[in-house]
């Protein structure tokens, strides 16, 4: 059997490859969507410390778009190892 067939676990359970990239793994979900979460979670202190720093207030109506969008965004790049 060819081992660019074979599947192996990833981190969380799962058993995937990628169609494109032979050999490697997806992450699962539950990693991918940690990851995001602490990426958006960083942005938005930073937000929330630095604007009123700046004499300026945070656009939260912004942030209540920005956030969530990115944060699908940033759990599926991750889990396809885009980033």
């Amino acid at each position: 059997m060819d081992d660019s067939t074979k599947s192996s676990p990833t981190i969380d359970g799962d058993t995937a490859r990628r169609p494109d990239a032979p050999g490697k793994l997806e992450r699962g979900w539950l990693v991918s969507v940690f990851w995001a979460a602490l990426i958006i979670g960083i942005g938005i202190a930073l937000s929330a410390i630095i604007n009123p720093l700046l004499d300026r207030s945070v656009h939260w109506d912004w942030m209540a778009v920005l956030a969530p969008v990115s944060f699908a965004i940033f759990a599926w790049a991750l889990r396809h190892r885009w980033v």
